[in-house]
């Protein structure tokens, strides 16, 4: 993962013991505070692989297990936390997951991959389901999603471990894979 600088404030993610924490960073370097924000990917080279996403007063962050996260930006306390991976039986690739999370409008973008659903919406101030996709089957992969326009065309892109999916932002149809 990466480091951010946002508002004079360093956000950085790491691994301690077996648990992934979201780190806010004086620009002194001194610690304002420091959270977990759930179980790191502990097999295949463990480590921490999330970059902090911010907006306005609340950052948003994937574990290595798939639990997400929004915390209160000034002080590190959860607003709500989604384990996506066991929700939506999340499929993992050989390195677990390696996904930052996607802001589109109203709605956190992540990809569990496997049966039940490629890709989930959730609502970005609660945390609740706003639609999730069919299942194309297929494990995470180790891309995150991205917005794409052009030609008054706009579709969310996001990749599992076998297609590359074009999804309707408002409703979470796959336009085409």
């Amino acid at each position: 993962s990466s480091p951010i600088w946002v508002d004079g404030m360093i956000y950085v993610t790491g691994m301690i013991d077996t648990l992934d924490h979201l780190t806010a960073v004086n620009p002194d370097g001194s610690i304002k505070w420091q959270v977990p924000y759930g179980r790191s990917w502990n097999k295949s080279f463990p480590d921490t692989r999330s970059i902090p996403v911010v907006e306005a007063d609340r950052i948003y962050v994937q574990s290595g297990t798939g639990q997400v996260s929004c915390i209160k930006k000034e002080d590190g306390s959860t607003i709500w936390e989604v384990d996506v991976d066991k929700n939506y039986q999340g499929e993992y690739h050989v390195w677990g997951n390696s996904e930052t999370v996607l802001i589109c409008d109203d709605k956190v973008i992540v990809s569990p991959g496997g049966h039940e659903t490629s890709v989930v919406a959730l609502n970005k101030m609660t945390g609740e389901e706003v639609w999730k996709t069919k299942s194309l089957g297929g494990p995470r992969a180790y891309a995150s999603a991205a917005i794409y326009e052009w030609n008054g065309f706009r579709y969310i892109l996001a990749v599992i471990g076998t297609h590359l999916l074009a999804i309707v932002p408002e409703t979470g149809e796959i336009a085409w894979s």
